[in-house]
C-alpha cells in the first residue's frame, strides 16, 4: 500500500520484515536497550 512518503514506505517494509523474523521470539528475549530512533520525524 503506497503511503505517499518514500521514507515512511521504507520504514513500513523494514518493520514488516522484522515482524516476520521476530514472530516466534518472546518479547522478554529481545533487547531494545541499544535502539535509537534518530531519523524518524513524527
Amino acid at each position: 500500500m503506497p503511503l505517499g512518503d518514500p521514507e515512511l514506505e521504507k520504514l513500513s517494509r523494514f518493520i514488516r520484515l522484522y515482524v516476520k523474523r521476530l514472530a516466534n521470539v518472546p518479547m522478554t528475549e529481545i533487547d531494545f536497550s541499544g535502539l535509537r530512533m534518530t531519523h524518524l520525524g513524527l
